[in-house]
């Protein structure tokens, strides 16, 4: 469909949204003998309150909105029974969303005020969430943003002169229907320009669910929505940190994820399972496109209380079913083995990955208010096997699948951890993490197979392409041998909330040791040895903000993070020593304007020399020299904000922005310099990650976003 068709599609769709939705909840309240009307809508240009007791006018009785965009006005009233409504921009009538009385054919709100001039019933302002804010329908709420970011850039590779990106515009409409109190949605579609015929935009389904909840259990259907986390120390169902960022920019787990949970409460007893498909994670490929990995999580949580603990049992499983196409280019060994072995016939075989772990675990309040103890002993596993040909078995004149068991690799071995936490001052709270695990190692002739690159690292031996179709983008490494682990890791955290100032510390100590089987290829023998490798990691972050003035108008922060490892014996995984600081403050200095800085360093310790980047003297990091050096990256961010209102912001910026904008919430999400760098790296080869923070500091850039949200 061309751009017209969609444009008109679009249009409709914008103006529902904005001429159709109505403001959020409302109410009255008495004030010292007066009726106080309040209505919530931070969007709204104007609020008046039209009645019989003002001839139904609608500018006599104006409403003022304050700073978190609730609309008021104070009215003396004498006793009895009135109507009214409120009108919005001068055009729109509706009654008031928390006044549950309305009469006459018209709907209006109905008003009561007694002989002590208050109404006879007030309504609480804002206690419920509003089940809809549109004309349309009276069980459906519309909510949603716009956003269209123009970048100008300078100084990237290959091309120093100043070049307008393409823009890209977004947006996100929410449909949240409520069929009943136990009935609710929750459907989330997206608009945008994409990368490809600029006539063209594109649309699809990005988040939503489904909850069904009774008295003891309830259902929820979700997809692409950040819903859910175990408790259990291990986490083995929660959030995960975004890459590059310092300290927290966490999401819950669900993002990226389609499936259905169960929960039920049976007296004390609670309990949640999920069934869940993963199909976004983002492997090998283009950071823009996300892969179907063809994952599958099971996974269950019991907790139960007795005496002053409560006690837990939690278990996940996740497991990749993988169809590869053997008579392609892949190299598989141990298939060659197998239809040699047997006759067979397949020429696509599913390859399994089973990971899980299983642990108990128990919560303790040791003092009241002061220390309470978490402690968890979990069993993990993992088991890789061929499990299925294509054409195994025969009914009738056709083949069919049918099963194999050809080993690749099995390893399992237990994961206990301590958890302590302590209040000792109000403003102060502390946390310490201990966690050990002890995996056994695989034999010489196993094989760790993943679409991720396992933590040991390495360049995998082979790899797997035509994962589950013929040109699939998917691409699944074999790598050698997992080692035998024996790792400690320990995590301290200090808050610390007082007045104008906020604080967190975080440091953390890891010691590992791996014993390892390496395979050598020598003019066409095969030769290998055990190795062993033990290493050192140590992290110390800060994360500080000190606010001076309130409502966020004018604040400071400076976050650090300082990276170090320690290797005995090299080759394995001996990544390079870092030191970040992040200078970040926010100033609003006059009326809708405010200006935003956040000023990142980088270093980088002992960086390896390259020695054909200092003879050719081109890509990398020109300033390489002797052996080792050391490198310091600086790439600003500073904008200018305009908050025409409350729901429309225009940002006028230099740098990059470190809050990313694509695929986020409206708010963005901290990682938008590390999604630049990963791309830097997948559309250029042979660089490396110090290469990417150099590209990085070299672009300019300048900005133009403005966000809209409904």
């Amino acid at each position: 469909m061309r751009l017209g068709n969609h444009t008109r599609a679009a249009l409709i769709a914008m103006a529902i949204v904005f001429l159709g939705t109505s403001p959020s909840p409302g109410g009255l309240a008495g004030v010292e003998g007066d009726v106080e009307f309040l209505h919530s809508d931070p969007y709204a240009g104007s609020v008046a309150v039209a009645g019989d007791f003002n001839g139904w006018s609608t500018d006599a009785d104006p409403l003022e909105m304050d700073e978190n965009g609730v609309w008021r006005v104070v009215l003396d009233l004498e006793p009895g029974r009135y109507e009214y409504k409120f009108v919005i921009n001068g055009s729109q009538w509706i009654a008031d969303p928390d006044n549950p009385k309305l009469v006459g054919e018209y709907g209006n709100s109905e008003l009561v005020v007694g002989d002590d001039g208050q109404p006879t019933e007030a309504v609480e302002t804002g206690a419920a969430e509003p089940v809809s804010n549109t004309p349309l329908s009276s069980r459906v709420k519309l909510d949603g943003w716009y956003r269209a970011t123009y970048n100008t850039v300078s100084n990237v590779p290959s091309d120093p002169r100043w070049r307008l990106e393409r823009p890209a515009h977004e947006v996100y409409l929410a449909i949240k229907p409520t069929v009943n109190e136990n009935v609710t949605g929750d459907v989330t579609l997206r608009m945008n320009t994409g990368a490809g015929d600029i006539q063209r935009i594109y649309a699809e389904f990005y988040s939503g669910n489904v909850v069904l909840s009774g008295s003891a259990f309830g259902v929820l259907g979700y997809y692409n929505e950040e819903r859910y986390q175990f408790d259990n120390p291990l986490e083995q169902l929660g959030h995960y940190d975004l890459d590059g960022t310092i300290l927290r920019e966490r999401i819950y787990f669900g993002r990226g994820a389609q499936g259905v949970a169960l929960d039920a409460d049976i007296g004390p007893t609670t309990l949640v399972f999920v069934y869940t498909s993963i199909y976004d994670w983002d492997i090998y490929n283009d950071p823009a496109i996300y892969d179907n990995t063809g994952t599958d999580l099971l996974a269950g949580r019991l907790k139960w209380p007795t005496g002053p603990v409560t006690l837990g049992a939690t278990w996940t499983s996740l497991r990749d079913g993988w169809w590869i196409n053997y008579l392609g280019d892949n190299v598989i060994p141990e298939l060659d083995d197998y239809v040699e072995e047997t006759g067979s016939e397949s020429d696509w075989f599913e390859l399994s990955i089973t990971e899980q772990v299983g642990g108990v675990d128990v919560t303790w309040p040791a003092m009241e208010e002061l220390l309470t103890v978490k402690a968890e002993v979990g069993y993990a596993s993992y088991r890789a096997r061929w499990d299925m040909g294509n054409k195994e078995l025969i009914e009738g004149s056709d083949y069919s699948n049918g099963k194999i068991d050809v080993p690749v690799g099995d390893t399992a071995g237990w994961v206990p951890k301590l958890i302590l936490f302590s209040d000792p001052i109000p403003p102060l709270s502390l946390r310490l993490d201990v966690k050990h695990t002890n995996i056994d190692g695989m034999s010489e002739d196993e094989e760790w197979v993943s679409y991720e690159t396992p933590i040991w690292g390495g360049v995998p031996r082979r790899q797997y392409n035509d994962v589950g179709s013929a040109g699939s983008p998917l691409v699944i490494g074999v790598w050698g041998p997992s080692p035998g682990r024996d790792d400690w890791e320990t995590e301290f955290d200090a808050g610390f909330k007082f007045g104008i100032f906020d604080a967190l510390l975080e440091y953390d100590w890891g010691k590992y040791n791996w014993e390892y089987y390496e395979t050598f290829f020598d003019e066409g023998a095969t030769s290998g040895a055990t190795f062993t490798w033990s290493g050192r990691r140590s992290r110390l972050a800060l994360q500080s903000r000190v606010d001076l003035r309130e409502d966020d108008k004018l604040w400071f922060g400076l976050d650090t993070e300082v990276m170090g490892f320690s290797v005995d014996d090299g080759g394995v995984y001996d990544p390079l020593d870092t030191w970040e600081l992040i200078l970040l403050a926010r100033w609003e200095f006059v009326g809708q304007w405010s200006l935003v800085g956040d000023l990142r360093w980088m270093t980088y310790y002992d960086i390896p020399k390259d020695e054909g980047e200092e003879e050719n003297g081109d890509g990398g990091a020109a300033a390489r020299n002797g052996e080792t050096y050391t490198d310091t990256f600086f790439d600003p961010f500073l904008a200018v904000e305009w908050n025409l209102r409350t729901n429309i912001k225009v940002q006028f910026s230099y740098g990059v922005n470190p809050t990313n904008y694509i695929d986020t919430p409206v708010e963005g999400r901290g990682n938008g310099r590390e999604r630049w760098r990963s791309y830097y790296q997948w559309t250029h080869s042979l660089v490396d990650e110090v290469d990417a923070e150099k590209a990085l500091a070299d672009a300019q850039t300048l900005g133009i976003m403005a966000v809209l949200t409904f």
